[in-house]
């Protein structure tokens, strides 16, 4: 016998916009994988701390392209998903759910309400209809390190599909190419495309979408999470776009000298303000220069990092860099306790072989954090005697 609905569900239920779906990761028997760019791999997934830990390592699905009628998007920054029928699908590479898909405040993706995995989505009002579009990821692309690894990479794997789709527009979420900072690594990886941007308010009908697989597993996270590390990656898929986005900018990474060493700044501290030139002043004294990448030419960031045969700063989307590495720079990265698990940054340094080593041991003192200068200076002694 069917479960009653409660009331604050059937009154939900009333409104006109307002529908019941089951959250599923997409399924390849359901919609297969039709142009396929990179083979199913031992996924990367490394550890922020120990670099001895032992955990089951997984397959991250092949990456290809999938054709899907009739379903309805939003620029959901917290979820990559789209509306088909009765399912909200999320991508093949999410954990294992049930997922948290309505995270909080303010409410992201018009999802109201959520148990297991039945969720409750405001369609909004005034929903627009595509033919056509192209279907990359929504995450957070106000954020550097995630519009460059999450969504990026997809838009370059759309330029590989079939001429007879050179006329489906890419799909963004709303001001994605605002910045000119953003659009120069845009257009580096996206072809010729036009773009069309999604209302991060209302979903839109699309008559007929492709979806391109991300090589990156962002989320979303399952409700129950493990005591291991979150995010994982398809390494080979990201070293072929960090190759293309190389040769783009006419570097040939086979003659640049690694010899520089890098203090990761960021003026007025970034969204968290801790002791920074205390540790600017450490850094100092081992020869390390402060660089604020966000103030850089994009290729001039990027011979920055080919340089660098050591790096160093807190946790932050400056680390997305890190992907142009060579291999064997080293890199040391602290963050706070809560984030041991958030480990994009070290998959990162994984895909490049870096030698890498991460603290948790940031402390908030008041309205600030703080990080202990002894544990930097410790780590740039080490470092040097190697």
């Amino acid at each position: 016998m069917k479960k009653p609905v409660v009331p604050f569900v059937r009154k939900l239920l009333s409104y006109r916009n307002v529908r019941l779906k089951r959250a599923e990761r997409i399924s390849t028997a359901r919609f297969p994988v039709l142009w396929n760019f990179f083979e199913a791999e031992i996924e990367v997934r490394a550890p922020n701390e120990d670099a001895r830990t032992t955990m089951p390592r997984r397959n991250f699905p092949a990456l290809g392209a999938r054709q899907i009628r009739h379903v309805q998007v939003t620029a959901n920054r917290r979820c990559s998903g789209i509306i088909h029928k009765t399912k909200f699908l999320i991508p093949q590479s999410a954990p294992q759910g049930p997922w948290n898909l309505r995270v909080g405040k303010p409410v992201t993706g018009g999802i109201t309400w959520q148990k297991g995995a039945m969720i409750l989505i405001d369609t909004g009002i005034g929903r627009g209809t595509l033919e056509r579009g192209i279907f990359v990821g929504t995450w957070s692309p106000h954020n550097w390190f995630h519009w460059t690894i999450d969504i990026l990479p997809s838009v370059w794997l759309s330029t590989k599909l079939p001429a007879a789709f050179d006329d489906y527009p890419i799909l963004l979420p709303p001001n994605s190419l605002q910045k000119a900072t953003w659009r120069e690594p845009f257009n580096l990886v996206s072809g010729s495309r036009s773009v069309v941007e999604l209302s991060d308010m209302r979903y839109t009908n699309v008559r007929d979408l492709i979806w391109i697989d991300s090589p990156t597993a962002p989320g979303p996270l399952p409700i129950e999470r493990k005591s291991e590390p979150r995010f994982s990656a398809h390494g080979s898929a990201l070293n072929a776009y960090r190759s293309h986005v190389l040769s783009q900018l006419g570097i040939d990474e086979t003659s640049v000298e690694r010899s520089r060493k890098i203090f990761l700044a960021r003026r007025d501290g970034g969204n968290r303000p801790y002791n920074q030139e205390e540790l600017i002043e450490v850094a100092q004294q081992f020869d390390f220069q402060p660089v604020f990448l966000e103030n850089m030419p994009l290729k001039d960031s990027i011979r920055t990092m080919l340089e660098s045969k050591i790096v160093v700063g807190p946790h932050g989307a400056g680390w997305a860099s890190a992907l142009y590495c060579q291999a064997r720079t080293k890199g040391f990265l602290w963050t706070w306790e809560q984030s041991r698990h958030d480990n994009w940054f070290a998959n990162i340094a994984e895909v490049r072989k870096m030698r890498f080593e991460a603290s948790t041991q940031m402390k908030k003192i008041g309205s600030r954090w703080h990080f202990d200068p002894r544990i930097l200076r410790s780590y740039l002694e080490k470092s040097a005697a190697d």
